[in-house]
């Protein structure tokens, strides 16, 4: 089922939020057209949560500090297959994704057309484990660092990944 048009006032995840040890996946069910005020414009996940999602684009989404299209942090999993990151936008760090002491993984997808004042498409912070798998990370726009990724304290694995003109 879509998750659209949906906004959080006061709190994380504009879309979805999944905290606290919870377990959820979400197959063919886009994210779109979301927004908070905190992190997460599409869906937030933390604490200890694993998410999956399958052949869900999200896309349009927008985040008043980091993860305009998604957030994990706190020791969570969050897997995306098979899906897009377009068009989100987030207000610091992490346009398309934010990721911080957590891990994500991502195969067969792209992330393209993301704003973010650093790391545009994708912000990893203090995170040890960031996979990226046949991605395709294009034109996003960071007004700060990074428009395709920034990493500090990070490592990410890629491969297979294609990365065109991403500012600066």
């Amino acid at each position: 089922s879509p998750i659209r048009n949906n906004e959080s006032n006061t709190f994380h995840g504009g879309g979805v939020r999944v905290h606290n040890r919870v377990n959820a996946t979400f197959d063919n069910s886009p994210i779109t057209g979301n927004s908070t005020v905190q992190r997460g414009g599409g869906i937030a996940v933390s604490t200890y949560a694993t998410v999956r999602l399958i052949d869900s684009p999200v896309d349009s989404n927008d985040a008043g500090t980091s993860g305009g299209g998604v957030a994990v942090w706190d020791y969570s999993n969050l897997r995306l297959t098979n899906c897009s990151v377009d068009s989100n936008s987030a207000v610091e760090d992490g346009g398309g994704v934010y990721v911080e002491l957590a891990t994500f993984n991502m195969l067969n997808c792209t992330i393209t057309r993301n704003i973010a004042t650093n790391g545009a498409a994708l912000r990893a912070n203090n995170t040890q484990n960031v996979g990226l798998i046949n991605i395709t990370v294009a034109d996003n726009v960071a007004s700060g660092i990074g428009g395709g990724i920034r990493a500090f304290s990070s490592t990410i694995e890629l491969m297979n990944g294609i990365f065109w003109n991403n500012s600066p």
